[in-house]
């Protein structure tokens, strides 16, 4: 006898060596055969899957050809209703507005004020007529429709955002929701405007607190004067990556304090180019990543515990720069100076066509990589030279936006929609509503920069 065990009875029932053998053997065989089951399973889910993911993707560039082709239309529908407004203007032609009422100045001869002394002749008061089919303006910010790309509008654009019954744009908890910075204006020869707004998927509240996110992205813009007078637009984009806590903090604050160390090192400077900048970037950028975790939790705009208690690397997020010389060359063209830490692009918009500036394209295949360089692990920031000639734009954006509107050299349907948009100066607001795009795979928060010759 080997040993014992207990019955249903709780009586013990002696079994010999060669039994507790063969019930070894066949509890062996039994947890090979379910292995081999199971691989058997998973290789099947796993040829399903990617059967699916092939499937996605030719679903994914169908989207893209119908929206191209839509696009096509809308424009070629455009072209042809301008057409028929002009012919049928030529037609009938407005009657004439009325000459300008003229208030011509008084003589003060002609009043006999002789003891005054004379007055210097005025210009006459000129009242503009107004027309009698003047319409009423409508109030951009209720009749504002943002355009969609795709072929049907996104659940976020067909609820109303003041829902409450499972709501899709909350609040933020900390106060920094951030669903709308922007800045526009001219400096010298250059117009620019830049906005960033919430990612759809940083509005939808938490289930738990009821609180939605923040907008991840930031951006700053500055004006410079270098040291021989010449003027220039300096702006940042920071993209805070979505792994990190308090990227939201890390983007605000880079953009923030790059921008206004690089326009205090232009004002040092009589010439400016990717040369003399590379030092001025590499400076702040390293002095920046060694004072990022001396915040008071008190401060303005400060995460709200001790940065003893943070990761450095959850204040991530990349960083895109742009210098753009506001005094024109010979030739009517500016200077530009670009460089990137991490994937956050600058594009150039030329006679409808974009072309990538800075950095250059690291996906190769139909998925991006979105593997990337990220501040304050990295502060590399390689600059390159570039020129805005008349008649362009230069557009600095975060991957919420630039990774809809070039792929490899394709431009993608958003693209073809900006490129006959954004290719002029553009009113504020309605720059704003375009960035305000639906489409349902951008979700991310959306940030770009415009600069136009003036």
């Amino acid at each position: 006898m080997f040993g014992r065990r207990q019955d249903k009875d709780n009586k013990p029932v002696f079994i010999d060596k060669e039994q507790l053998d063969a019930d070894y053997e066949e509890k062996l065989k039994q947890l090979d055969r379910d292995e081999q089951k199971f691989a058997k399973e998973q290789k099947k889910a796993d040829e399903l899957i990617q059967q699916a993911e092939e499937v996605r993707k030719k679903q994914e560039a169908r989207r893209l050809e119908i929206d191209e082709q839509r696009l096509r239309h809308e424009a070629e529908e455009a072209k042809r209703k301008a057409k028929k407004d002009a012919e049928a203007l030529s037609k009938n032609p407005q009657p004439k507005e009325p000459a300008p009422l003229v208030i011509a100045p008084v003589d003060s001869d002609s009043l006999g004020a002789e003891s005054e002394p004379p007055v210097a002749p005025r210009e006459p008061l000129v009242i503009p007529p107004v027309s009698e089919s003047s319409t009423p303006v409508p109030d951009a910010t209720e009749n504002v429709v943002s355009p969609v790309i795709g072929s049907s509008p996104s659940i976020f654009f067909r609820t109303p955002w003041s829902k409450t019954e499972k709501p899709l744009h909350g609040l933020s908890m900390n106060g920094y929701a951030g669903d709308v910075h922007c800045d526009a204006g001219t400096f010298g020869k250059i117009a620019s405007v830049g906005a960033t707004l919430r990612g759809l998927k940083h509005q939808v509240p938490d289930k738990a607190s009821g609180a939605a996110g923040q907008n991840e992205d930031w951006f700053s813009t500055f004006c410079a004067v270098s040291a021989d007078g010449a003027k220039y637009v300096v702006s940042v984009v920071c993209d805070g990556l979505s792994s990190a806590s308090y990227s939201w903090y890390g983007a605000r604050r880079t953009s923030t304090l790059l921008g206004r160390d690089v326009a205090a090192g232009i004002a040092l400077l009589t010439e400016v180019n990717s040369r003399t900048l590379q030092s001025v970037v590499d400076n702040s950028l390293a002095e920046q990543a060694s004072t990022l975790m001396t915040w008071n939790a008190l401060e303005y705009g400060a995460p709200q515990v001790a940065p003893s208690e943070v990761d450095p690397v959850a204040l991530g997020c990349t960083v895109t720069l742009a210098v753009v010389c506001a005094d024109p060359d010979s030739n009517g063209s500016h200077a530009i100076v670009a460089g990137n830490v991490g994937d956050s692009p600058v594009f150039n918009l030329s006679k409808g066509a974009w072309r990538k500036v800075s950095p250059p394209d690291i996906d190769s295949g139909d998925i991006l990589d979105t593997k990337t360089h990220a501040f304050p692990r990295h502060t590399e920031c390689a600059l390159v030279d570039d020129v805005l000639a008349q008649g362009e734009c230069v557009l600095m954006t975060s991957d919420g936006v630039g990774n809809f509107i070039l792929r490899n050299g394709m431009t993608l349907a958003l693209g073809g929609y900006l490129s006959t948009r954004w290719n002029a100066p553009i009113g504020v607001l309605t720059f704003l509503n375009q960035l305000n795009f639906d489409l349902t795979t951008a979700d991310d928060d959306r940030t770009a920069v415009a600069f136009w010759p003036a």
